[in-house]
């Protein structure tokens, strides 16, 4: 099953596996996201706003449609 991420800031969305790492789904769809711990979840640098709340995408795995900003 496919989820799409909705990325208003640049009007454009992506479509991922459900399952889907976030920071690694927004790299593959082109986006710059800084995480210089290699996404292990130590730095905070890769927080970003999904659906309202804040979270680390290196963390975050995609289970439904979302709105990232």
């Amino acid at each position: 099953m496919k989820c799409t991420i909705k990325l208003p800031q640049q009007q454009a969305h992506t479509s991922v596996p459900m399952g889907t790492n976030l920071l690694e789904a927004l790299r593959s769809g082109g986006y710059i996201v800084d995480a210089p711990c290699g996404g292990r979840g130590t730095c905070g640098k890769c927080k970003v706003t999904v659906n309202g709340e804040e979270v680390l995408a290196c963390q975050w795995e995609i289970t439904s449609d979302l709105t990232v900003i």
